[in-house]
């Protein structure tokens, strides 16, 4: 039951990613750092996502935020936090090591750019790709748009979890009860 759940997210996944290729796709011609999440373009009211040496930075409380994490900053140790439900991020201005604890695991990681505060806005900037993929979510970039594509799967398959279950309840078997790949489970579920 779990593994079909997490096909069904992954087909949801796919469709969303499309969705917001077609979307971005109208935007194009600028040269401004556009950043989607779940298909919904993000605005920002006093500090842009930026290309520096060639990584995507992104202010970070924007970003997180919308994402639902609570972020804080600590400016006597420069540190910047993001919590997102047993999860928490933690990176140091101008350090490349990042802190992620997920329940009671915890690791560390080398970026290979630091964190960075826009001296204009006073804004922190973080590298995009680390810091979705720090809180479960997949990053896509679309050179065309110049547009950074982020899909929260945790919310994909809370969105979709009502749709998979009435599609594996509902759903009788082709092959008589006979065992079937999971390719042709697919294919059952979702023709």
């Amino acid at each position: 039951m779990k593994h079909r759940i997490q096909r069904g997210a992954l087909v949801l996944l796919m469709l969303v990613m499309t969705f917001a290729l077609a979307v971005t796709a109208s935007a194009a011609g600028t040269d401004e750092v556009k950043v989607q999440l779940d298909g919904q373009m993000l605005a920002f009211s006093d500090a842009a996502p930026v290309i520096q040496n060639g990584r995507t930075m992104i202010p970070m409380r924007a970003v997180f935020e919308a994402l639902g994490a609570e972020v804080s900053y600590d400016g006597a140790t420069r540190t910047v936090t993001a919590v997102r439900e047993d999860t928490t991020v933690t990176m140091v201005i101008g350090q490349n090591t990042v802190q992620v604890q997920e329940g009671e695991t915890s690791r560390s990681f080398t970026m290979d750019v630091t964190p960075s505060v826009d001296p204009v806005s006073g804004r922190t900037y973080v590298p995009v790709r680390f810091a979705a993929e720090a809180l479960g979510c997949n990053v896509g970039w679309d050179a065309d748009d110049r547009t950074v594509l982020i899909v929260d799967v945790d919310s994909v398959v809370m969105l979709a979890g009502p749709f998979i279950t009435s599609v594996a309840k509902d759903r009788k078997v082709p092959s008589g009860g006979k065992s079937r790949t999971r390719e042709a489970d697919d294919a059952a579920i979702f023709a």
